[in-house]
Parts: structure tokens; C-alpha cells; sequence
């Protein structure tokens, strides 16, 4: 008997053995690729890496099952998430429209804005001569293919930190916090959100919502992510009072937009066919293939202008036009963020992959250390990821029927 159990112990510890030193699937491809992942990994103090890699399996009713793959190399260290919270908001305000329950008032309804407390600035919307009158879907068109901030702003606005909160929770995306605006508004200034007034097209007022106030706690838990010791771009933040995600939230939050089918019902939101429609155009979509007004200094919107994990940061990249990227990105503060749903409508390829990388030390400039690094970085992981799995396509039974998605453009 006491042999028994010492080769039933051997046999285990040879099998955890083998799986400790397995190379994962995002191991394969950084391997494929030294001369970018080497130095990143021989690093891991200066260039805090977190990946996460969703294969999608598809059954003979094209219903898909998740695999999931990650890589890390930190110990929940706190990333800010800069504009990868910009996809929540868009989502909930998509279902804060439905729950309101007014004919009228729809993702295309003039906007507006009042003033009621320090640090709020008004938008009108109810001038019948606008050539490019604000609304929901104005907003969610800016922010996903350029990722402006003022769109995200007014999204905030109508929303109330409340909602936001409120929302998330019952959701249990738990590593999530939305508590400001993208200004210099204070932490008091930001628990205040604007009066928002909707208008027909004649300027006349359909609703008006109170100006909202969050008298609850920030967050009910603190997370166990902790800031770098040594100065850093990373902390140059007080975390209290700014917003936070984990890559495994908008990861997720991802997958709950393009493939609502995958999860649990809880992890989804409330949105009807054209509401999926309107959010997958825009993440799919480049800056050239839409119309739009941005209030701000003229900026060089390229192609692949936030493509980064398949084009880098490359302005002269050539768009592969069987392919389309749905996805989000953050920039901020020596840390750069993408998610994305990457799929090629040709060759019948489809996968998620989201990854963060910052720049954890003061030896280059922040500037440098993007371009050197951190692009560099994420266009090969998306391409390497991208080639594992076309490498792979005569394993999968079935092949994804991707036509829901073709239509859009």
C-alpha cells in the first residue's frame, strides 16, 4: 500500500513538473520574436508586462467557448488605465437609454449639457444650424476610433459616478472603478455631474435629468494591487482618486460586447441588436472610414491611428483589408493598454488578446521607451498571435460564420 502511494506521488509531481515547465501559447510566439520580447522579459522590473490570449471554439451552430491563456510578468502592480474605461462607459450608456424607456430619446438624440456645480462647462445642443449636433452616438463614434476625451467626458456626465458604480457591481467587474472626468476636476468636483437636457432636431426639450450627486464610497473593497517602490512614470498618480481596471475586467467587458453569447448573464449588458451594431462598427472601423468632428487641435488620425496590437504605432503601416481590429486602448503615464477581437474574414481566424506593458524605470524618456519598447511590443504580440492561429485552423472542427460582423462595412 505505501508503494502504491509513493508512485501515485511521483506520478503527480512528474505531471506538475511537466506543466511548470510547459511553454504556454504566448510563450510559443514571443520566442518566435526575441529580438522584441528578449530584453522585455530579461527585465520584467523595467518592463512590467500582463497578457491575456482567448482562443474561441465554435460548435456546429457557430455557438463559441472561451480558452483562455495569460502571461505575466508582476504581481498585481496597478496600471493606470487611462482611456481603456472609455468602452464601459459607451456600453452603459447604450443601456441607461434603454432603461429610460422614452421613444424618443434614443443613441441619436441631441445631447446637451447645463451647469450646476464648480468645474462643469455646458454644451448646447439645442441650436437647429448644427452641422454636427452632440448625441449619444456622436460621442461613442469619437471616443472608439480616436479615442477622444471630451466625448468620454460628456458620456460620464450623463451617466453620474453613481450609475457608473451602481452598474459595475451588479455586473462584478470588481477590479473597476470610473470616479472622474478627463480634466482637472477635483475628487469632489467629479462625485458632481452636469444637468443633461435631450432636444428633437427642432431644439425643443424632450427630457431633463437633475444634476447627480455620488454620496457613496468610492470602491467597497480595496484591491491588493500595489504601486512600484522606486519613482516611476507608473506612479506618478495618487490611485485614491483615479480611475482603475484590471486588464482581466475590460478584457472581459471585450468578449461581453463582441460575443455576449460567451458569458454568464450577469457579465453582460443590456443592449438591444442595433446597440451591438453601433459599438462594433466603431471598434472595428479606422478613423478614415467614419465622419468625424473633433473639438480640438488638428490631429494626424492615420489608419491604424489605435491599432496597436497588429500596427504598432506605425503611421505607414498598409491595412490589411481581410482583416479588422474591435478594440480599445490606453496611453498614459508610461503604460500602454490594447484589447482587441482580432479577425480575419478570409481566412476565417478570430481570437482576443489584450496586454499591458509599462515602462517601469527613469533610465529613457517616457517618449523613447513607447517607441522603442512598448509598440514594438504589442504590434508583434497581435501579428504573433495572429500567425500561431493560422497555423492552427486545421485543428478547429468548425470555422466561426463571421457574416453579422462582414455586413457592417
Amino acid at each position: 500500500m505505501k508503494n502504491i502511494k509513493k508512485i501515485i506521488l511521483l506520478v503527480i509531481q512528474m505531471l506538475f513538473s511537466a506543466c511548470s515547465y510547459a511553454q504556454t501559447e504566448i510563450e510559443k510566439v514571443m520566442e518566435k520574436y526575441p529580438e522584441v520580447f528578449k530584453e522585455i522579459n530579461n527585465n520584467k522590473e523595467k518592463y512590467p508586462v500582463e497578457i491575456i490570449f482567448t482562443r474561441i471554439i465554435r460548435d456546429s451552430l457557430n455557438q463559441p467557448s472561451l480558452e483562455n491563456h495569460t502571461y505575466s510578468t508582476h504581481s498585481n502592480l496597478y496600471f493606470n488605465p487611462a482611456s481603456i474605461v472609455k468602452l464601459p462607459i459607451c456600453a452603459l450608456s447604450l443601456e441607461k437609454l434603454n432603461e429610460m424607456k422614452k421613444p424618443t430619446i434614443h443613441a441619436h438624440t441631441r445631447i446637451g449639457a447645463g451647469k450646476g456645480f464648480e468645474c462643469q462647462t455646458e454644451v448646447d445642443a439645442k441650436e437647429i444650424k448644427l452641422e454636427y449636433p452632440p448625441t449619444i452616438a456622436r460621442y461613442i463614434e469619437k471616443l472608439l476610433l480616436v479615442s477622444d476625451n471630451d466625448g468620454y467626458t460628456r458620456l460620464y456626465e450623463f451617466l453620474g459616478q453613481k450609475y457608473i458604480k451602481k452598474k459595475l457591481e451588479e455586473k462584478k467587474y470588481q477590479h473597476t472603478k470610473i470616479i472622474r472626468r478627463f480634466n482637472n476636476c477635483d475628487t469632489l468636483q467629479n462625485r458632481y455631474t452636469n444637468p443633461i437636457f435631450f432636444y428633437n432636431d427642432a431644439g425643443e426639450l424632450l427630457y431633463e435629468q437633475e444634476m447627480a450627486f455620488n454620496n457613496t464610497p468610492f470602491y467597497p473593497e480595496k484591491t491588493n494591487w500595489k504601486m512600484p517602490e522606486k519613482p516611476t512614470y507608473m506612479n506618478i498618480f495618487n490611485r485614491d482618486y483615479e480611475n482603475e481596471m484590471s486588464l482581466d475586467d475590460i478584457h472581459t467587458i471585450l468578449i461581453a460586447i463582441m460575443l455576449p453569447e460567451s458569458l454568464e448573464f450577469e457579465k453582460r449588458f443590456k443592449l438591444k441588436n442595433k446597440d451591438y451594431q453601433l459599438l462594433w462598427r466603431n471598434l472595428g472601423s479606422f478613423p478614415d472610414e467614419r465622419k468625424l468632428t473633433i473639438k480640438e487641435e488638428e490631429k494626424d488620425f492615420f489608419p491604424a491611428y489605435k491599432k496597436y496590437l497588429f500596427y504598432g504605432r506605425n503611421k505607414d503601416a498598409q491595412i490589411k483589408k481581410n482583416i479588422r481590429i474591435f478594440n480599445v486602448v490606453g496611453w498614459w503615464g508610461g503604460v500602454v493598454t490594447d484589447c482587441a477581437y482580432i479577425v480575419d474574414f478570409e481566412n476565417k481566424i478570430e481570437f482576443f488578446v489584450s496586454a499591458q506593458i509599462g515602462i517601469n524605470h527613469n533610465e529613457i524618456s517616457e517618449g523613447e521607451g513607447y517607441q522603442k519598447y512598448s509598440f514594438p511590443f504589442m504590434q508583434k504580440l497581435g501579428e504573433g498571435l495572429y500567425e500561431y492561429e493560422k497555423s492552427r485552423l486545421n485543428e478547429k472542427k468548425y470555422l466561426p460564420n463571421l457574416d453579422k460582423l462582414i455586413k457592417l462595412w
